[in-house]
């Protein structure tokens, strides 16, 4: 890679590259906890879904704000009381759906995972395309959940770097860094942090249409 696209990259993540969900207070954002990682898989699950990226990202600060990252106040709550908080922030028709793959989210945690998802890493021997597989049976989620959840978990999952979502490869194709994951890895001297905060940086960039601030000649 060019030294003029590493400093672009050096541009990008200062200007855009934060850590996910870093306008949401969580308790260890760095850190593998249940809660960061069940908040997370909750981001990438209404981020994925068909609604705006302004009002995805409106109704996990809502899910988070309420507690629903933790299984014993997810436990507590009822269907109503979570797809009244839904209604704040998602559209009515997709409120019931979004409430029930929550629902069914946490039962697969409780009855799977030991109500924990990092056991999902001993499970599969931290082999990212098991973890992909395993992620698969989470309902809601899908590919582009999936994809979601690899871009913004890889700092508290390393095993999971280096990733960068494909929409967001073609953005850093677009603006001249090139569409080779490992040449990215390598720019961002093969830390998962870093990486994180550019395949976050990247996803602003594309969701934003500001590709033209960084598009390299």
């Amino acid at each position: 890679m060019r030294g003029r696209s590493h400093t672009g990259i050096y541009k990008l993540i200062s200007a855009y590259g934060e850590l996910p969900l870093s306008g949401i207070e969580l308790s260890n954002p760095k850190k593998s906890t249940p809660d960061t990682v069940l908040a997370l898989i909750l981001n990438a699950m209404l981020s994925s879904s068909r609604i705006s990226h302004m009002l995805a990202s409106k109704t996990v600060d809502l899910v988070i704000k309420a507690g629903y990252h933790k299984i014993d106040v997810r436990k507590k709550s009822t269907w109503e009381e979570r797809t009244e908080v839904l209604t704040e922030g998602s559209d009515r028709s997709g409120r019931e759906k979004a409430a029930t793959m929550m629902e069914d989210l946490a039962q697969l945690i409780e009855d799977k995972y030991e109500g924990d998802l990092n056991t999902i890493l001993r499970i599969t021997s931290e082999d990212p395309v098991k973890i992909r597989a395993e992620l698969e049976h989470i309902k809601g989620l899908g590919d582009v959940g999936i994809n979601i959840f690899f871009d913004t978990a890889q700092h508290i999952w390393p095993c999971m770097a280096s990733f960068v979502d494909p929409r967001s490869l073609r953005t850093a194709e677009g603006i001249g860094f090139g569409d080779d994951v490992q040449s990215l890895w390598q720019a961002v001297l093969k830390d998962p942090e870093r990486m994180c905060k550019l395949a976050v940086a990247l996803t602003k960039l594309r969701l934003d249409a500001k590709e033209n601030e960084f598009k390299e000649s």
